[in-house]
């Protein structure tokens, strides 16, 4: 989905012959799986984090081409629209350093882009969505200026037959948010962090599965997203925004309910990451059917297909600069911010906890119903610590005491395992992921406590959040 295609329109045939080649990029990725023709290597780990573009009165600016063009840094590209911009920070391997290794990396790439971004009259920011987006800026001309972009665009209403897209929250204040929009640029409001797991494909089951039990506490630790155009919604309100930005109808499962392109989906993997492949093929329609004269076994279709179904945890089949496929797990659930230290933390916590999960002796999904680890993730979502959700053991628990009591000490122990070191471990875990749940002061609860102090003023707020992120202190030392 990362890479530019060569046009923005799409007749019948191309449709049609795109779908010939999925088909058989399929197929080919069956043998694949039939023969174990996959790269036996785990524990490689890569990030990609996307922000934002504020002008002087922290209002998102659509500068990022001129952004990008004078950074000329290719691990930083474009977003979806002239506000954001992403972040692709090159994979590391286990060791006693990962975490580190990372954050240096990303700190050294996001120092950069702060300030250029200064010299520009400009703001970079990382928080899940910018405070002081409203509503009337997400307007056609500020897609940013790549084929994909408007080719996505036209697809999305194409197959909505025309219809608008509606967006509805409910809040839980209280509060509800309703806008109806033209174009998909509601994506554009949402941004992220995402951490990527390659797995063996022996393990690729047991990660993915753990990945999606693991969605629930990692939304909540990371959220900071509580305010959409004004409004007060949920803790992490990328989460139902980001489903109804590009929805589409494009099935219905077993309760009757419409399936879009962006969910966490309706059941945990059984025997191969090929189910969530053959889903991509039978279920949903190409949104951006650029028909490519590669041999099959690339499988740019088959990629390109994956690259706009947005599973919070998504299967990737991913392909090395030797040509050989691998399997890694992209988690998506995580929101960008507020500092690169929180970001590792984040991370951190989600790899660990993944790990505990995946490499246990009784596979987690055996003792947790997909249905329970669903409704754990948005009510997670929605109420952040607040949230009370079931556990391993049937029995339900506040998530803030959850974290602190169990999940904490699982991360921990499967990070030592791993062979980080002890005060990396120690430094992210216990001094940032303990401290911010002790407090239960995420992203979103400093976001909401400026509000409560000064009123609705998302300028300040915007304002003092960059301050606050520019000290590069975590975010549950911040004062409002």
């Amino acid at each position: 989905m990362g890479e530019e295609i060569k046009k923005q329109t799409f007749t019948a045939d191309d449709i049609r012959s795109f779908k010939l080649k999925l088909k058989e990029e399929t197929k080919y990725l069956l043998s694949l799986f039939r023969e174990e023709r996959f790269e036996d290597k785990g524990d490689v780990f890569g990030l990609e984090l996307e922000a934002w573009l504020l002008d002087t009165d922290f209002r998102p600016a659509p500068q990022n081409e001129a952004f990008l063009s004078k950074l000329n840094d290719p691990t930083v590209g474009h977003e979806i629209s002239q506000f954001n911009f992403e972040l692709n920070i090159e994979p590391e391997v286990a060791g006693p350093n990962l975490l580190s290794r990372f954050e240096q990396k990303l700190d050294y790439t996001w120092q950069k882009c702060t300030q250029l971004a200064e010299g520009m009259g400009l703001r970079a920011l990382m928080v899940g969505i910018a405070p002081t987006l409203t509503d009337d800026m997400l307007r056609p001309e500020f897609l940013s200026d790549l084929n994909r972009y408007s080719a996505l665009d036209r697809r999305v209403i194409e197959l909505r037959d025309g219809r608008p897209i509606k967006l509805s929250i409910d809040g839980d204040n209280e509060e509800r948010l309703e806008s109806v929009h033209d174009n998909i640029l509601l994506e554009a409001a949402t941004t992220s962090l995402q951490v990527h797991i390659q797995t063996r494909p022996s393990e690729s089951v047991r990660f993915y599965n753990a990945s999606q039990i693991a969605s629930a506490p990692t939304v909540a630790i990371a959220a900071n997203a509580p305010y959409l155009f004004g409004h007060d919604l949920w803790d992490e309100t990328r989460i139902p925004l980001f489903e109804q930005s590009v929805f589409i109808d494009s099935y219905r499962d077993q309760n009757g309910d419409h399936i879009g392109r962006v969910k966490f989906g309706e059941g945990y993997c059984k025997t191969s990451f090929m189910e969530l492949f053959l889903e991509n093929l039978d279920d949903y329609e190409p949104l951006l059917p650029m028909v490519s004269t590669s041999d099959v076994g690339w499988l740019d279709h088959l990629r390109l297909q994956n690259g706009t179904i947005w599973r919070w945890n998504r299967p990737i089949v991913g392909v090395g600069k030797a040509g050989q496929f691998h399997l890694r797990v992209e988690h998506r659930v995580c929101a960008s911010g507020p500092t690169v230290t929180d970001c590792m933390a984040n991370a951190a916590f989600y790899i660990g906890l993944t790990y505990a999960l995946a490499r246990s002796k009784v596979p987690p999904e055996t003792l947790l119903s997909f249905e329970d680890c669903k409704s754990n993730f948005y009510a997670a979502a929605r109420s952040g610590f607040r949230a009370r959700i079931k556990w391993l053991d049937g029995k339900a628990y506040d998530l803030q005491a959850l974290v602190l009591d169990q999940l904490l000490p699982m991360a921990r122990e499967a990070l030592l395992k791993l062979g980080v070191s002890e005060a990396e471990v120690r430094g992210y875990l216990d001094e940032v992921v303990r401290e911010r749940v002790v407090s239960g002061r995420n992203g979103a609860a400093f976001q909401r406590s400026f509000i409560d102090v000064h009123g609705r003023d998302f300028q300040g707020l915007a304002e003092k959040y960059y301050l606050n992120m520019s000290s590069k202190k975590p975010v549950h030392t911040w004062e409002v």
